[in-house]
């Protein structure tokens, strides 16, 4: 053997006797531990003296994970043993060599060349001071940590069972956070999952929004995983959809069934843990319930085991199936509070009234149902047999709950001849609505002579509040703001002006409705119109604001269709001051238009009054811009001596001689040019 390996044999065996000092005391706290320094001293000799080239990895695992591992119970005494070897490595790190081209040491010795352990060509140094020997020692710990940190890794990883989870989706992030976990004992979950945007999620915490399918990881608290403890200090499981619903599955199920079949323990014990329970089990079953537009009674298991005549006479059962009603009471005035708020509701259409009555009748149906299962019944049974006084207050409200989901499903009857009409119409266009609207209003009559429930005349003028309701959202789709704000006048100005049609329209027809119906009808039409017309003549009103804006921006600023007219010009020496005059009042008025623009999505709300702040605004800068036009008129006719010019100039006024103000300027300048081609018709004659 040479003289390399019988030196390195040496040294190991010389700090062998150190560690052996170490793992003498460490014997006396633990009982098993007194049998592992010399099973590792004999496999390392072992190791040592048949094999050239030393299985470090093998080492590692026979001694610090095999024999020392599953004997140990705290940090330090766990890490003694690695740390053990570590110190070893490193004393034996300079004697190895690499006889391949790099000719360069390296830590782990199986990686040597083939050859195994060679005498380097130069004489190696066999000793190192004090400092290099405890970086060493540091080194190859760390490598070690690393690499059994890698090993429990990856049985994290190999337990999550979720579809489509590849290799590939693990990233450095995620492998930190599982190895956080490991290292800190406070952390006592750990969630994986696949989010929204297909990554793989790596968390402490559940996450929110509830993902379909997520795999989890529950640790004992305090507890240090290892290799050998991963099976008993790691719970790990898929929860699938709504941790909550499954949360309630597992407890009325398993939970609830096996205390209420208990007969072991302290009474007062169990029915104060039986009353919470219920309590949480009640609400539980609301809140999962709820997120999907559901009413669920809870019935606990415990009130169905005896008769009613039995049930009495336990008066702690009694008080719980008390605390139970009185939250079926609370869900039942719930219900039907949800259902009165749904109602009242003045921005929706009519087809959103048909859903909410069908949706309506669906629930009411369902609770209707519910209070007839006999679970309800017998719980209901023991509460009368005991004489409770909550027993008469829910039975109110289930006989309520019957009359509404009877007037509910006739409401739906009727409403329902209304959906295909009313569909039909949320396709149509302003200009297109008043054939619709006509037979509308012929049905909405029908339902107000025959309905049983629905002829009120609440409902039938909040009916036709949601009809004007419709036609604003019809008029909203057919505008754009943009465009009228960016100058696109004259199509902007017809759909304004058919928005404003089909309001006027929508007036009259009922208007000719009410009086058909008074004069044909023994029923009176005694309805209150400026409840649904308030809303759509303050429509009116903002749409001819807008078309004034359409009209301001055709006069002042030569805004068409998207594109502005040719700049006029000027004849005469003070031509170009004309022109500058008049694109300082193109200037002002673009910026007050821009300051009218930034209302934005304001401008169509009629309840807000930041619109009419700012349109008064507008409309004092267009008087201004009036009087500078005005001047700029009188100015510009001074140079006018011919009737050609001065027809050529009315002419490029002309657009802005709409406007009263500015009318009475240009129709003098009209007299003026008049007079000059009366003057000329006289030279003419004479001549």
């Amino acid at each position: 053997m040479s003289a390399v390996l019988e030196e390195a044999k040496q040294q190991v065996a010389e700090f062998q006797i150190q560690c052996d000092e170490y793992l003498s005391v460490s014997v006396k706290q633990k009982i098993e531990a007194d049998k592992q320094p010399k099973v590792s001293e004999s496999l390392l000799r072992l190791y040592l003296d048949e094999y050239e080239k030393l299985p470090w990895d093998a080492l590692k695992y026979l001694i610090a994970g095999a024999n020392y591992g599953g004997h140990v119970t705290d940090d330090l005494t766990f890490f003694n043993p690695r740390a053990y070897l570590a110190r070893a490595r490193a004393r034996l790190y300079p004697l190895c060599v690499v006889t391949r081209a790099t000719k360069r040491f390296h830590g782990d010795m199986h990686t040597c060349s083939a050859t195994g352990l060679t005498e380097a060509t130069h004489k190696p140094k066999t000793s190192l001071t004090m400092g290099e020997e405890e970086d060493f020692e540091e080194e190859a710990l760390k490598e070690m940590e690393e690499e059994y940190s890698k090993t429990i890794r990856r049985l994290f990883i190999r337990c999550v069972a979720l579809p489509g989870v590849t290799e590939e989706l693990w990233t450095e992030e995620n492998n930190s956070a599982v190895d956080q976990f490991i290292v800190n004992d406070s952390i006592t979950t750990m969630v994986v999952y696949v989010d929204a945007y297909a990554r793989l999620r790596v968390e402490y915490s559940m996450p929110l929004p509830v993902v379909e399918q997520l795999f989890f990881f529950i640790r004992v608290p305090g507890s240090i995983i290892t290799a050998e403890t991963f099976d008993v200090v790691i719970q790990f499981g898929t929860v699938r959809g709504d941790p909550a619903k499954r949360l309630l599955h597992d407890m009325t199920c398993v939970h609830a069934h096996a205390v209420a079949l208990s007969a072991h323990g302290e009474k007062s014990i169990k029915d104060n843990y039986t009353n919470h329970m219920h309590c949480y089990l009640a609400s539980l079953t609301d809140d999962v319930y709820k997120k999907v537009g559901k009413t669920v009674l809870y019935i606990p298991l415990e009130g169905l085991q005896s008769s009613p005549e039995e049930a009495i006479k336990n008066k702690k059962l009694v008080q719980r199936m008390e605390t139970v009603m009185i939250h079926w009471t609370d869900q039942i005035k719930e219900l039907l509070n949800d259902q009165e708020i749904m109602n009242t509701r003045d921005k929706c259409g009519p087809l959103q009234e048909i859903e909410s009555w069908k949706s309506r009748s669906v629930k009411l149906v369902d609770i209707s149902k519910q209070l007839q299962k006999p679970g309800v019944k017998h719980i209901q049974n023991i509460l009368e047999l005991s004489k409770s006084l909550y027993v008469q207050r829910f039975c109110k409200l289930a006989k309520e709950i019957q009359d509404c989901s009877l007037e509910a499903q006739s409401n739906l009857t009727y409403l329902s001849m209304l959906k295909g009409p009313c569909e039909e119409l949320a396709q149509l266009k302003p200009s297109q609505v008043a054939p619709k609207l006509q037979h509308i209003v012929s049905l909405i009559r029908i339902i107000w002579v025959n309905s049983t429930h629905y002829n009120t005349s609440e409902r039938i003028a909040g009916l036709f509040r949601k009809i004007s309701n419709e036609i604003i959202r019809l008029c909203f789709q057919s505008i754009s703001l943009d465009r009228i704000f960016e100058g696109y006048v004259l199509s902007s100005k017809q759909n304004l002006s058919d928005c404003i049609q089909c309001c006027l329209s929508w007036k009259e027809i009922y208007q000719h409705a009410s009086q058909l119906h008074h004069k044909y009808s023994s029923k009176g039409w005694v309805l209150d119109q400026t409840s649904f017309f308030v809303v759509i003549d303050a429509f009116i009103q903002r749409f001819r604001d807008l078309l004034e804006v359409c009209d301001c921006q055709y006069q002042f600023a030569r805004w068409e269709d998207g594109q502005q007219r040719a700049l006029p010009c000027f004849s005469s020496c003070q031509g170009p001051e004309f022109t500058r005059s008049l694109l300082e009042i193109e200037g002002n008025f673009h910026r007050g238009l821009q300051k009218l623009g930034s209302v934005d999505k304001g401008i169509l709300d009629v309840e807000s009054t930041t619109w009419c702040n700012e349109f008064n605004r507008f409309r004092a800068l267009i008087k201004d811009l009036e009087m500078m036009v005005q001047n700029l008129i009188s100015s510009v006719f001074k140079t006018v001596y011919t009737v050609d010019e001065g027809v050529r100039l009315l002419d490029i006024f002309r657009p802005i001689s709409t406007r009263e103000a500015v009318k009475l300027t240009t129709d003098e300048k009209v007299e003026e040019v008049y007079n000059i081609f009366n003057k000329e018709l006289k030279l003419v004659k004479k001549s």
